[in-house]
């Protein structure tokens, strides 16, 4: 079951990679190409799967600023699997092979491209991880880069908190919650990762942070044109 999950969000990033593709050269831009990568790595106490983002550019400077984007992300995931790794074997050499619980750790990555241009690079990691319990934990990492200045971007640079009042109004109207479940208004202080696309800014709440873990996840669609000067990043000239 885990599995087939795991591989029809893998055919459904590949489609969204591709309407991104497909965008960028209708606007006449040098293109990104996003290519969709998976690895998996098993061992005795763990099992890691990860599909992840790769970014590249027929422009020189463009692909030079993507490589260290691609190295950004491939850090990161590599110190989530080792941390991963010394828990699980810290927690099972504590048991002997008879006490031994029959479970073991999981880390499962899933990702979600919303902007991939000469401008921006903006992209959601799901990372889910299994550590024993009743159910896993999963978090989500924005992670938002400024191509020109080879910036990460936090949430400080792409939405203006001084206007949070004005933000919350736009997370509440645009809230759907058509099975009730969510008992919780939507505000910035429990946003758990902010990404945008060319026209809309995507707000994620995770787990329990507007209802009961059976509610799952939230995502709120704000039009950029709604939040106006509330968002910050601006379009400057394309890098020849």
């Amino acid at each position: 079951m885990k599995r087939t999950k795991f591989l029809k969000r893998l055919v459904y990033s590949s489609g969204c990679l591709l309407m991104l593709l497909l965008a960028a050269c209708r606007s006449g831009e040098t293109p990104v190409v996003v290519d969709a990568q998976s690895t998996t790595d098993r061992a005795t106490n763990w099992t890691a799967e990860m599909q992840y983002p790769v970014f590249s550019s027929a422009n020189e400077r463009v692909n030079r600023s993507l490589t260290r984007l691609n190295r950004e992300i491939s850090a990161y995931l590599a110190a989530q699997q080792e941390a991963m790794k010394e828990d699980a074997d810290a927690l099972f050499t504590d048991f002997t092979d008879q006490q031994r619980p029959a479970w073991n750790y999981e880390l499962v990555v899933n990702n979600r491209v919303y902007r991939a241009d000469d401008h921006y690079v903006s992209l959601q990691l799901e990372l889910y991880r299994y550590m024993g319990g009743a159910h896993g934990t999963t978090d989500f990492v924005a992670l938002n880069y400024d191509v020109a200045s080879e910036e990460l971007l936090s949430a400080n640079d792409i939405l203006d908190l001084r206007q949070s009042s004005k933000i919350n109004q736009l997370l509440q109207a645009n809230f759907g919650n058509p099975e009730q479940c969510f008992d919780t208004d939507p505000t910035m202080e429990l946003v758990s990762a902010v990404c945008f696309s060319p026209d809309t800014v995507y707000f994620t709440f995770g787990h329990y942070a507007l209802g009961a873990y059976a509610c799952g996840p939230a995502e709120i669609l704000v039009p950029q044109e709604e939040l106006g000067e509330a968002f910050l990043p601006q379009i400057g000239s394309p890098l020849n």
